[in-house]
């Protein structure tokens, strides 16, 4: 009687695991009969990041005018002319035509922006080159390292101040200098019309100081006023 009723509970055992089995199957089943309209399915996340295009970020920090972003680029080309002045030891007038390049970028954020004179600093390296026409003619071309602070005035109208130094190559030769190799200081106002969002017109005077700082013989000097026009692009 006990064999009977061990065998019957065991029996009973093997048979729900069957049932379970079978039910499992049978819900398999009725979901692959589903129309594929009335299944669930789950579509991958696409990252549309990937499909839009970055924006470019704009030279300004917000509106035209109200100071740079920091690392906003430049590019300029300048042509202009100066006229000589037999000052700071002179001996002649030197009259130059001098066209120049110049490559910077904006180095800060707006300073002193609770200021009338808020704006940015920014470096250049400018290449220059040119001819002598009074009182002779010669030729001269250098390389400067420029520290310009850009002024955040709100409009399209944005004056700068600079001043830099740098290295000549020039044949003016006697009276006033020795040798051909000369150092140059360069300082002056200018100012960046903004007739678009990253292109202007540039005006500008610099005063330029040509002499070998004393490495030569004579080194009475080259000092005249250079008056500039030409384009600015910054990106």
């Amino acid at each position: 009687m006990k064999i009977l009723k061990l065998t019957c509970c065991k029996l009973a055992v093997v048979l729900a695991g069957v049932a379970a089995d079978s039910s499992q199957g049978a819900e398999s089943s009725t979901s692959l009969a589903l129309p594929l309209a009335d299944r669930t399915v789950t579509a991958p996340v696409l990252n549309t990041n990937l499909l839009t295009p970055p924006v470019p970020s704009s030279i300004w920090r917000d509106e035209v005018g109200n100071g740079f972003r920091k690392g906003a680029m430049e590019v300029g080309a300048t042509v202009g002319a100066s006229l000589g002045s037999q000052i700071f030891g002179s001996t002649d007038a030197h009259d130059l035509g001098l066209v120049k390049l110049s490559v910077g970028r904006v180095i800060s954020d707006v300073v002193n922006s609770d200021s009338w004179y808020s704006g940015n600093w920014e470096l250049l390296g400018e290449v220059f080159g040119g001819e002598q026409f009074k009182p002779h003619n010669a030729h001269l071309d250098g390389l400067t390292a420029i520290l310009r602070y850009d002024f955040a005035t709100g409009t399209k109208w944005v004056p700068f101040f600079d001043a830099g130094g740098g290295v000549t190559y020039s044949d003016i030769g006697h009276p006033d200098l020795g040798g051909n190799c000369q150092f140059n200081l360069q300082t002056g106002p200018g100012m960046n019309w903004f007739i678009y969002k990253n292109i202007a017109l540039t005006v500008q005077y610099r005063f330029l100081h040509l002499s070998s700082g004393g490495m030569e013989k004579p080194n009475h000097g080259v000092n005249t006023s250079a008056f500039y026009a030409g384009i600015s692009w910054f990106f």
